[in-house]
């Protein structure tokens, strides 16, 4: 089944033949369904999800609304895929990986409706100050060569 889980994320809105709401219910409902039983369910779709979102952006938003679905009656899958991508967030940060903090930052706006309180925005705020510092100090190092 887990394959089965790998492969539909995989394949994900890959053919226009395919309605991508029908196809991110129809996923939503079989990880929904398979893993509160079978954990190798479980793990296959929070290890592949974000993986996914990182190598193919693309599909985030459909991965995210997959997530959103799963949410309705597996809450705990989705708690754990958000401490999973908030890590996620965390050594890409300490990495200096701002590709990766990016895409995965994505992801949780993505599914922002599962967050609580404000949700992201502490976050992108505390991010666009620090990027407004240091676009001020280099401002100021570059406007202080000049004289």
């Amino acid at each position: 089944m887990h394959i089965r889980v790998r492969n539909r994320l995989r394949e994900i809105c890959d053919s226009p033949l395919k309605r991508w709401h029908e196809e991110t219910q129809q996923i939503g409902a079989l990880v929904a369904d398979h893993a509160a039983d079978d954990q190798a369910v479980r793990s296959e779709f929070l290890d592949f999800s974000l993986r996914l979102c990182l190598e193919q952006p693309l599909k985030t938003p459909f991965i995210a609304a997959v997530a959103l679905i799963v949410n309705v009656r597996q809450p705990d899958v989705v708690r754990e895929l958000l401490a999973r991508t908030a890590a996620a967030v965390e050594t890409a940060v300490a990495a200096g990986e701002w590709r990766d903090v990016k895409l995965a930052l994505k992801l949780l706006a993505c599914m922002a409706g599962c967050l609580e309180g404000s949700g992201l925005f502490p976050v992108l705020e505390e991010l666009f100050n620090r990027a407004v510092d240091l676009q001020t100090a280099s401002s100021e190092d570059v406007s202080g060569n000049w004289h």
